[in-house]
């Protein structure tokens, strides 16, 4: 049951636009640090949370577009 609900967590994590774990709507663009994210790149974009600073990553049409935030 436990491992379902982290499964659903992740999931719905990468359709929200805030951090997964603290749920703050501040956070920033990074850059890429391994070659398996240059190859997912069209997909997911990585990002940073400016609150707690943990990584994590949001699909292309679900992040903030540049300028707007």
């Amino acid at each position: 049951m436990i491992a379902a609900d982290n499964k659903n967590r992740d999931y719905r994590s990468l359709c929200s636009a805030r951090c997964p774990h603290c749920r703050s709507a501040e956070f920033r663009g990074v850059g890429l640090r391994n070659t398996f994210e240059l190859a997912l790149r069209w997909l997911l974009l990585p990002y940073r949370c400016s609150l707690c600073g943990r990584h994590f990553f949001l699909f292309r049409w679900r992040a903030p577009v540049a300028g707007t935030a």
